[in-house]
């Protein structure tokens, strides 16, 4: 690779659609970097200053990956039981997100983490962070977001805690050690009320 480097900056979003290697740094500090499937980011270091570092569909990521408080690294799932890879080590400072992105009729998988850092020891989470589901079709159940292998640094699984996920619906994150994971447990759906027949009055049986 050559011995340039990128840096993102201003709103918008910048996708890389193909193979960039260089010997330099990656520093984002506004706006989404995304990298597709069939591209990929080698760099000495990434660097989530701000905005967001975005995966989309399978891909791996070789290159060791720091998220700073206010910023977010987005994993996008548009096809099931999609996987990023992360050969590296991924750091969460305390303050920053994590977003898992469920396109259209997409569901979570109960047995495929769409994250999964496969570096000894290479997940490390401090202080607080934030973790969003989006998706528009959870159901109660267990369903592992991240795979980690060895210990988890900085504050460990408690450190990711739930922020947004669908209406309507209530659960937390945990840190399964048996598996290995970080889960998302949905404990409650509760479908807003419909009115789907009737003769225009409400009956509520006083």
């Amino acid at each position: 690779g050559s011995s340039g480097s990128i840096d993102k900056m201003g709103p918008g979003t910048v996708i890389i659609q193909r193979s960039a290697s260089y010997l330099g740094a990656t520093r984002i500090y506004e706006g989404t970097l995304q990298v597709d499937g069939l591209g990929s980011l080698v760099s000495n270091t990434i660097s989530v200053y701000g905005g967001t570092l975005a995966f989309a569909g399978p891909s791996t990521n070789p290159s060791p990956v720091t998220v700073y408080s206010g910023a977010a690294n987005q994993i996008i799932l548009d096809v099931a039981d999609t996987r990023v890879l992360c050969n590296s080590n991924l750091t969460f400072n305390a303050g920053s997100t994590l977003q898992f992105v469920y396109s259209n009729t997409i569901v979570p998988s109960a047995t495929v983490a769409p994250l999964q850092v496969t570096g000894t020891d290479g997940l490390s989470a401090s202080g607080t962070v934030t973790v969003d589901v989006l998706c528009g079709a959870l159901s109660l159940g267990q369903y592992p977001l991240i795979t980690y292998v060895g210990t988890l640094g900085g504050s460990g699984g408690t450190a990711f805690t739930l922020g947004t996920i669908e209406p309507h619906a209530a659960g937390y994150i945990s840190n399964n050690v048996d598996n290995s994971s970080i889960d998302l447990v949905v404990t409650n759906i509760t479908q807003p009320l419909r009115w789907a027949v009737g003769n225009a009055f409400w009956d509520i049986g006083l």
